[in-house]
């Protein structure tokens, strides 16, 4: 992969109403930069216009869009941000290999889908652990 004229490889999106997210982000971001990726949050203008988004709407999943025009989300994303960094390259290879693919992709889509509520501290309201089937989760899983 090439980098552009600006030194930047790619955007990477993130929620930055999630603590989990923002968490990654602030513990991410320099690795990352380093490698030319650049963070904005989802709810940007460059996001909604990028992956058509209705106002305050949000996507469930991290984004990446490289400097070629290729996009990736979720799992995706991550595997190939993880093969870029050669100390969590081995992740990202293990992590996308047949028959593991499956479990990171729904290991993924549950931290995603649950975001809010990672690591002792719920930003939704009572009501809707109820209506939605959602559990809260121990500071066992909080990234450190």
């Amino acid at each position: 992969m090439t980098i552009n004229d600006t030194g930047i490889r790619g955007t990477i999106g993130y929620d930055a109403h999630c603590p989990v997210c923002l968490s990654a982000m602030a513990r991410w971001r320099e690795v990352f930069a380093v490698r030319g990726f650049a963070w904005v949050p989802l709810h940007d203008e460059f996001w909604r216009q990028r992956l058509n988004l209705l106002p305050g709407e949000t996507p469930e999943e991290l984004a990446l869009e490289l400097t070629d025009g290729r996009r990736l989300l979720g799992a995706a994303a991550v595997m190939w941000l993880a093969r870029r960094v050669w100390w969590l390259s081995p992740l990202g290879v293990l992590g996308w290999l047949p028959g593991v693919r499956i479990f990171t992709k729904a290991g993924y889509a549950w931290i995603a889908r649950n975001r809010y509520c990672l690591g002792d501290v719920c930003t939704l309201p009572a009501t809707w652990h109820h209506t939605h089937k959602h559990q809260t989760t121990t500071t066992f899983l909080e990234m450190p």
